[in-house]
């Protein structure tokens, strides 16, 4: 009976504690659709625009890849993601360093409300009672003028044997596009 009560509960949590995207509002973006999402295409600068405070994790190679990633801000200056448009559904995202592909990858998602919806990222940790948590993560991208724009929104939570935390964390970063 106990075992099915904590299976309610954490079924629960996963309902409650999702990461999701709430509706922009205030800018002036530019609306994609399968009719132009290949406006989307080029090369974009991996360092936040106006990032006065370096952090590795605002790369946009790490928001479009789970952490992938590590560069201190001068190397980090030196790289750029070209975006590549497959179809509707999928993006190519190629990491380069000075003129050298480092990595590849494509996304899939779709296209809602004028935006590109990345994947959804679900991560459990199951080893009950020892440890458990879940880590949830949603993306979508957009345009706003040249720039690209990336909201990302990530929660955490989990236990270890008698201690427990949880973090939160939503943001949108700008990427200006390279001429």
């Amino acid at each position: 009976m106990k075992m099915r009560r904590l299976c309610e509960i954490i079924i629960l949590l996963f309902f409650c504690s999702c990461a999701t995207l709430q509706k922009p509002s205030g800018e002036k973006l530019i609306s994609l659709s399968k009719e132009n999402i290949t406006r989307i295409s080029g090369d974009y600068e991996n360092v936040a625009k106006n990032d006065s405070i370096f952090n590795w994790m605002d790369l946009l190679w790490n928001q479009l890849k789970y952490r992938g990633v590590y560069y201190e801000k001068e190397k980090a200056l030196n790289t750029k993601v070209h975006i590549q448009v497959i179809n509707e559904k999928r993006l190519e995202f190629q990491l380069f360093e000075g003129d050298k592909l480092v990595k590849q990858r494509i996304v899939k998602g779709k296209i809602k409300n004028g935006f590109f919806y990345k994947r959804p990222i679900l991560i459990i940790y199951p080893f009950i009672p020892l440890v458990f948590g879940y880590h949830t993560e949603a993306h979508r991208i957009g345009l706003v003028g040249n720039e690209l724009v990336v909201y990302s929104k990530w929660n955490l939570w989990g236990f270890a044997l008698v201690a427990g935390s949880e973090f939160k964390n939503e943001s949108k970063i700008y990427y200006k596009k390279k001429e």
